[in-house]
């Protein structure tokens, strides 16, 4: 996928209106594309989170893209990592803001939980812990295993902070394990 071209990219708070406000953020599919669509609700998701005592009280936030104004503060004059010359704004589409409100959606979890491809990949060029959950025909997973034959360093998945998981419950306990493990916060 060509979104991998855009680099390596800061982990930033520049553009937040806080800092992570939750331990996991959903960044779920809700179209036939998900195998998990049924469990794509708060309640379903607090059950999951609930059922297991070591996860329990965990907090987190469920979003999609469209999501992504909640987490964005247009009016930050803080410079944050410098990407200018990675995303160009073409025609009277304003790329900037929308790759500065998607990495600031992101960052409002410490771990990011997703079966979407692109954000899988922004959150892999972040360093972001994150589990992802593939979906129906395996494009998450494809499209890694293509682009990390380059690279045997992106295969380490400790030290780019990633886990692939077969379940929504799979994906919360590796995210509670990513949470506990200080590994994982180490800049």
């Amino acid at each position: 996928d060509v979104a991998f071209m855009i680099g390596p990219l800061e982990e930033s708070y520049a553009w937040s209106k806080q800092k992570p406000m939750a331990e996991i953020i959903f960044l779920l599919r809700i179209d036939k594309e998900s195998l998990n669509s049924e469990k794509r609700n708060l309640k379903e998701l607090r059950k999951i989170i609930d059922t297991n005592k070591e996860t329990r009280g965990l907090s987190f936030e469920l979003v999609d893209w469209w999501d992504r104004k909640r987490f964005f503060n247009k009016n930050s004059k803080k410079p944050g990592p410098n990407f200018q010359y990675k995303v160009v704004d073409e025609g009277k589409f304003d790329y900037q803001q929308m790759f500065k409100s998607s990495l600031a959606m992101i960052a409002g979890g410490k771990v990011l939980i997703t079966d979407r491809l692109h954000s899988s990949i922004l959150a892999f060029l972040m360093h972001k812990p994150h589990v992802f959950v593939d979906q129906s025909y395996g494009k998450i997973g494809k499209t890694r295993e293509v682009a990390f034959e380059v690279s045997e360093a992106c295969e380490d998945r400790e030290q780019m902070k990633y886990e692939e998981a077969q379940s929504i419950e799979e994906a919360v306990l590796i995210a509670y394990k990513m949470l506990k493990d200080e590994k994982f916060w180490i800049i």
